[in-house]
């Protein structure tokens, strides 16, 4: 694939660079060749656009229980150099102000000392899911979602729970993935295209839904919302 003849997934300039989805960060070494991970025609605007998310997510991962898991281990040393080599000051300072003590509390009600909790940056989150959706979409589906479809994050999971697996089960498994670092599920409303469903898995421990929608399918929604607000007044 030639990505100089594409435009960028992402925001429809051209496309003068490759971008992989996921990163390739994300991957231990040596990184996976089969499948390898996907280059999708991106522009460098959007790479510089992701890439503080990128760090994030993959740092609030894998200190927030990832490093349990086999990929997670392996990673986790890098994210500690980053820590002590203070690679990344922006990142060191946004996760510093983000914490704080709190008490911790086991399941029989006892109190067992502080540990220290990291507010979630939404904002963070929000963008990562777009360049997942975006890139992935256009690899599926060999087409772009419109700039300015909306990109939303619904709900986080640990792995596990009754409401995953039935929503899991409406979704169809991605054309690629690695077990234990990354895999997703998806699906698009046959109706319309701009809709879409995802599930993501990181390092086989965190979950996330999310979806693409359009402004005439969010005003669908609200009306079918109001109609059975008012059909029970």
């Amino acid at each position: 694939m030639k990505t100089r003849e594409h435009p960028c997934v992402y925001c429809g300039n051209p496309g003068v660079t490759g971008d992989h989805v996921p990163p390739k960060s994300y991957f231990d070494k040596p990184r996976p060749t089969k499948p390898a991970i996907p280059i999708v025609p991106a522009c460098q605007a959007c790479q510089r656009r992701f890439k503080p998310a990128e760090d994030y997510i993959r740092t609030i991962v894998i200190l927030g229980g990832a490093e349990q898991s086999q990929v997670g281990r392996r990673i986790e040393p890098t994210i500690q150099r980053m820590f002590s080599g203070r690679k990344d000051p922006g990142l060191i300072r946004k996760l510093s102000a983000a914490s704080k003590h709190q008490p911790f509390i086991t399941a029989e009600g006892l109190f067992a000392g502080h540990c220290i909790v990291v507010d979630i940056d939404w904002g963070h989150v929000t963008l990562f899911t777009e360049k997942l959706i975006k890139g992935l979409y256009w690899l599926e589906q060999n087409m772009t979602l419109p700039p300015d479809v909306s990109i939303e994050p619904v709900h986080y999971f640990q792995r596990n729970g009754q409401y995953l697996a039935e929503h899991l089960a409406i979704c169809k498994l991605g054309r690629v993935g690695w077990p234990g670092t990354f895999q997703y599920r998806w699906n698009v409303a046959s109706e319309n295209p701009n809709v879409s469903l995802w599930w993501f898995v990181l390092y086989d421990t965190f979950v996330w839904h999310s979806m693409s929608y359009d402004i005439d399918a969010k005003e669908r929604w609200i009306k079918k919302q109001n109609k059975g607000v008012l059909a029970n007044l």
